[in-house]
């Protein structure tokens, strides 16, 4: 996407933003932020808000990738179900700055009610939400990553809704700019309610996932019920001693003591002690367990596994440069199984007594297809090449998808057999690893193959790949 000249621009009461779609008349300004401001706006079906970025503020080299950015924000939330999300409507560019209008939420941000008494009620009714907005997040492959209460708005009867889609991405990704130690300079967060593992800068571009939210959720939900207070201290002790702070967090030193002294009813005390745990596979995995606990009513948005719905497979780009793309399993494997498919007899015998499945692999119910970065010099390297335009961490040989055509299943593998040259593979065979891994459903697969399942979601690098019918 190119950016062309942008204009510096100072919207005000009366001013005009237009789109292809109609005129929005600006009637105030109600947020600003370092990349753009948000007005409120009136358009031919009512309020709504606009976000404009400042694109003028950036170099032409950024201006690429942020608008692209901006872009996915739309994309991402077009793609969330239910009523806690604020939902994009239009997308446009004004002057050379690219905008979003989207669901005007009157009744402002979680930040101003910060200090107010909750009663269990009220404070069960906002949690609630804040996991229906995550949980639908989640289940299209997108995290958040900067939960706070600056995020959280409420509409005109009050439903809280999550906002601020700019710096959300898909499950596990990594946008962030590396510098020449291979550091993350770059990384999506406010520290004090970010996971361990988001500040851990030789780690951060590997660990997204959607323990990364649940944790956030926990220190919101602690700042709510303490009236401002933060697990692990103030906002100050974070910027003077960000070492500290995070050693804190490592050791679970938090006051807990506060908590119970203010939370409604002791369920907060459990909730919140096993959001803060300092690994990701000791906190809750998913925002439904803890909407059990709350007893909270899982609504239409639900969405579970369903087999049988297709006997065609099809792969759904939900995040990535190729937004909404989609493979065809069925029809990619019909032309384009690997090259050293004359061994296939080999790679079955390796599936066999290697990978634990409930289905014995030989050459004649085996076929396969691989999945790579797209290498425009060997585009045919991988049966489904995956475009980074701005990033690198698909590897070229990332994982391999396997279809048993007995029982009409597809599986997935973390990597690929090596091959000597190509269409010889290497004996005895070996496989070889993505270097940043394979992940379906935000879980990593290792050393093991998987079965997919519609509606699963498989991430390689900064791609996310939806199982659909």
């Amino acid at each position: 996407m190119e950016v062309v000249s942008p204009q510096a621009v100072e919207l005000s009461p009366m001013s005009v933003v237009t789109s292809a779609n109609q005129e929005y008349i600006v009637e105030k300004e109600i947020g600003q932020g370092g990349f753009g401001n948000v007005y409120q706006v009136h358009g031919q079906d009512g309020d709504f808000a606009l976000k404009l970025t400042k694109m003028w503020k950036f170099t032409p080299n950024e201006r690429i990738e942020y608008a692209k950015r901006f872009r996915q924000e739309y994309e991402y939330a077009r793609l969330i179900p239910g009523e806690n999300i604020v939902k994009p409507y239009d997308y446009d560019v004004y002057q050379g700055n690219p905008f979003i209008v989207m669901d005007y939420c009157p009744n402002g941000s979680l930040r101003k009610r910060i200090g107010e008494q909750w009663d269990a009620p009220a404070l069960k009714q906002l949690a609630t939400g804040i996991l229906k907005g995550l949980r639908n997040m989640h289940r299209e492959g997108i995290i958040h990553r900067d939960l706070k209460p600056e995020n959280v708005l409420f509409d005109a009867v009050e439903n809280p809704k999550l906002a601020d889609f700019g710096i959300s991405a898909s499950i596990r990704s990594r946008m962030t700019r590396r510098n020449i130690l291979g550091q993350v300079k770059e990384v999506f967060a406010s520290g004090v309610y970010s996971a361990p593992e988001q500040l851990d800068y030789a780690r951060a571009f590997k660990v997204m996932g959607n323990t990364n939210d649940i944790y956030s959720f926990g220190a919101v939900m602690y700042e709510t019920i303490t009236k401002g207070e933060f697990p692990f201290g103030s906002f100050e002790d974070f910027q003077a001693d960000i070492k500290a702070y995070e050693a804190k967090k490592r050791k679970g030193q938090w006051n807990k003591e506060l908590l119970t002294d203010n939370s409604p009813e002791p369920v907060w005390n459990t909730i919140i002690e096993r959001c803060l745990q300092f690994n990701p596979e000791d906190r809750y995995q998913q925002a439904e367990e803890i909407l059990e606990l709350l007893k909270a009513k899982n609504d239409s948005g639900s969405i579970t596994n369903q087999e049988g719905l297709s006997d065609t497979m099809v792969l759904r780009v939900m995040n990535g440069d190729e937004i909404g793309r989609l493979y065809n399993l069925n029809n990619l494997v019909e032309f384009n199984q690997p090259d050293w498919q004359i061994q296939y007899n080999v790679f079955a015998n390796w599936l066999n007594d290697y990978l634990k499945s409930d289905v014995r692999w030989h050459k004649d119910n085996l076929q396969v297809l691989t999945l790579g970065w797209f290498n425009p010099e060997e585009p045919f390297a991988n049966s489904i090449g995956i475009a980074e335009h701005f990033s690198n961490y698909i590897s070229r040989f990332h994982a391999t998808l396997v279809y048993h055509t007995e029982t009409k299943r597809w599986f997935i593998m973390d990597g690929q057999p090596v091959q000597m040259v190509n269409g010889i593979l290497k004996l005895p065979l070996q496989i070889n690893n993505s270097t940043n891994g394979t992940f379906v459903n935000s879980a990593p697969l290792q050393s093991m193959i998987k079965e997919l399942q519609f509606n699963d979601i498989i991430t390689l690098g900064d791609t996310t790949l939806k199982v659909v019918g």
